[in-house]
């Protein structure tokens, strides 16, 4: 079973990961960036999983509002959390130090993306069960704040020095 749902993913899924794994990687490295590249990873998540919300369950208002909620709890949080312990803000750049975590979480994101996917061309009566939307897509939210919530701290312990 799980050699026939290899083989019948497409293409693009496999350089999808692979760019995925690239982008983690480079969050493991500290590195140097303008505030428009430390926006750029928050945002490609957030999209990416708003886009797994709305092909996997359409527009309904309840996974919509889910994911929403879970996305601004979690930006909230993690802000909160201090993950950018160590970054610094100088002559209009960011330094950020390299973290594996992002990649741990860019994985989350795209395995469970990957398994819902699966469960919904293996049974696509599952689109209509809002239990199973609601918390798909909460998992959505949830994960992309993450993203949102380091950059969202990074900038707000920085930003006296802006």
């Amino acid at each position: 079973m799980i050699i026939a749902i290899l083989r019948g993913t497409p293409v693009w899924v496999y350089a999808l990961l692979a760019g995925l794994l690239y982008l983690g990687y480079i969050q493991s490295r500290t590195r140097t960036m303008p505030l428009a590249r430390v926006l750029l990873v928050p945002i490609v998540m957030v999209t990416f999983s708003l886009y797994g919300v709305l092909s996997g369950f359409g527009t309904g208002a309840l996974p919509i509002a889910a994911w929403a909620a879970l996305l601004l709890a979690s930006t909230a949080a993690f802000a909160a959390a201090n993950l950018s312990r160590g970054a610094s803000y100088a002559g209009g750049r960011f330094t950020v130090p390299g973290s594996w975590i992002p990649m741990a979480v860019i994985l989350a994101i795209f395995f469970a993306r990957y398994a819902i996917n699966v469960s919904l061309a293996m049974d696509p009566s599952l689109r209509e069960v809002l239990a199973f939307a609601i918390v798909a897509s909460a998992g959505y939210g949830l994960a992309s704040g993450f993203f949102a919530g380091r950059a969202l701290g990074l900038v707000r312990r920085t930003r006296n020095a802006l």
